[in-house]
């Protein structure tokens, strides 16, 4: 696969922050807004901070550029990371790909945000593609397919394995449709890139299989690499439903792909060479105009998004055709449970009758098993992890963040001590309740907290709340006092307050009083 050259990543990069520039200046405009002069991502940032503070509210600025609350997420989130990795224009003389492609995922951002909002008319851009651009494009596309193919046909080398196992994962209905359409013998190749792309991320599949492959010790761009992989696959999916539908890419799609094709295919060339793998991902990037035109109308549009985890999949509802295996197999164990409840009858006679002398004995016994349920070490399915898993709880952070949400004691303190890491955004809303209980909890399991950088939203958010006339209460003071103590952080505070101050004295300060607002969290933290 062809590496982007060091001038191609400067240029590509010096574009995109001169399209970042532009839209900055006229989305300041759209919120009636003036910044500070400057540019750049961090420039930028900072100063949508300030607008944010003038008009109350995130949610105000999504209305003007009409975001939802999730566009609007993803806006602050996309350019967060932009500012991180390219605080100003100097960043360009030194170009890095993971640079290159925040800045390409902030600009493909920045695209749709111009066609939901008309006003936004900015004009520039990177070099237009042409016929040959869209042609590679595709290569690229079915490149990266065909790979995913030979590494789980490799992983799997018993076609009868692999098909079961791909049944458990995707379901029966998923590997019919694979059979039917695909080539006859390989039930690769009839599946969905989007399952093909799960199955390879998949958490247990991927440190099984694929780990060593892609030398997942490394840092990817989302730091976790299997987490990185999952996203540019998800995003190369969308592209492919493009070129399906016949749909050119556009310039920043074509520059994002380029990137993303190399960070996902590096690790295993290399490992090719190395010979820790048979495939080559270098094999599948020539195509003619004809193969690659039947390719990707064989399987149409894939609607799937790329699963960070197939495991539950197994736990769906059967298809019609397994019905019958059921049957028989609650049959099997309904006679099974029969026979454990005869046993157990048994055994408490014999506990009842034959050691009436010895009572002591089988107290002691039972004791001495529930302290061992009790006191399990941490990451064994025995203690917390089984009391959650006999109230029909799966261990998963999904169900963790649910039970903060909703005020649940009893499941998030089993979360905590089962081991369960946490994040502070999770505490938003029981900090909006003032759920003292909950949050206790969460302060006192505060080294479990894993959440990078916490502040700047936990901040942000606490700002809000109190610019709606909320207070700043005590368990809202402890979280500020717990992660926000860094003196970088406070530096940061004292700074916005100082500069709310100045805005007010110069009469620009709005109907809310921000400077008493960053005031108290600046004394709360500093």
């Amino acid at each position: 696969m062809t590496t982007p050259s060091p001038q191609a990543l400067k240029d590509t990069l010096t574009h995109c922050l001169a399209i970042s520039d532009e839209a900055a200046v006229q989305i300041f405009a759209l919120l009636n807004y003036t910044p500070v002069a400057g540019s750049g991502p961090e420039w930028f940032f900072e100063e949508l901070e300030q607008a944010r503070a003038s008009l109350g509210s995130w949610a105000e600025i999504g209305k003007r550029l009409k975001l939802n609350d999730a566009g609007m997420s993803q806006f602050t989130l996309l350019l967060r990371h932009f500012q991180q990795l390219v605080p100003g224009s100097e960043s360009a003389q030194s170009a890095t790909p993971h640079q290159v492609i925040a800045a390409l995922r902030y600009v493909s951002w920045l695209e749709k945000m111009r066609e939901k909002q008309p006003a936004l008319k900015w004009t520039a851009s990177l070099p237009a593609s042409d016929a040959e651009s869209q042609f590679q494009g595709k290569a690229q596309i079915r490149a990266v397919e065909l790979m995913l193919r030979q590494l789980i046909s490799r992983a799997w080398p018993d076609k009868a394995k692999l098909s079961t196992h791909l049944t458990t994962l995707l379901g029966v209905s998923a590997v019919k449709r694979s059979q039917s359409k695909g080539e006859k013998g390989d039930i690769i190749s009839g599946l969905m890139f989007s399952e093909l792309a799960s199955v390879l991320v998949d958490k247990r599949e991927f440190n099984r299989f694929y780990a060593p492959v892609f030398n997942s010790s490394s840092q990817g761009f989302l730091v976790d690499q299997r987490k990185t992989l999952q996203a540019f696959l998800d995003e190369i999916r969308l592209m492919r439903n493009q070129v399906v539908s016949r749909q050119p890419l556009s310039a920043v799609q074509l520059a994002l792909l380029e990137n993303y094709v190399h960070e996902i295919t590096e690790p295993v060339q290399k490992a090719y060479r190395e010979g820790r793998t048979k495939v080559d991902p270098s094999a599948f990037q020539h195509a003619d105009p004809a193969e690659l035109g039947q390719f990707f109308q064989k399987n149409g549009t894939d609607t799937g998004a790329v699963q960070d985890s197939l495991q539950k999949e197994q736990y769906k509802a059967p298809d019609e055709a397994s019905e019958p295996v059921n049957l028989l197999a609650t049959v099997l164990w309904s006679a099974v449970a029969v026979a454990l409840v005869a046993i157990f009858g048994v055994g408490i006679y014999l506990l009842t009758h034959l050691n009436r002398d010895t009572p002591n004995d089988g107290k002691l016994m039972g004791e001495h098993y529930v302290g061992f349920m009790k006191n399990a070490p941490t990451g064994d399915v025995t203690g917390p992890r089984l009391e959650l898993q006999h109230q029909g709880i799966d261990w998963t952070p999904e169900n963790f963040r649910s039970a903060i949400m909703r005020g649940d004691r009893k499941v998030v303190r089993q979360f905590l001590e089962g081991g369960m890491t946490w994040q502070a955004s999770w505490a938003e809303q029981p900090l909006a309740r003032d759920q003292q209980d909950v949050l206790e909890l969460l302060i006192n399991f505060r080294s479990q907290m894993d959440e990078p950088e916490p502040c700047r939203r936990m901040i942000s958010t606490i700002s809000d709340a109190m610019a709606r006339g909320e207070s700043l209460t005590s368990m809202r003071k402890t979280f500020l006092e717990t992660f926000c103590w860094q003196s970088d952080v406070v530096e940061q505070e004292r700074q916005a307050w100082q500069q709310a101050l100045q805005r007010e004295k110069s009469g620009v300060g709005g109907a809310v009083k921000w400077s008493d607002i960053h005031e108290q969290i600046y004394d709360t933290i500093r």
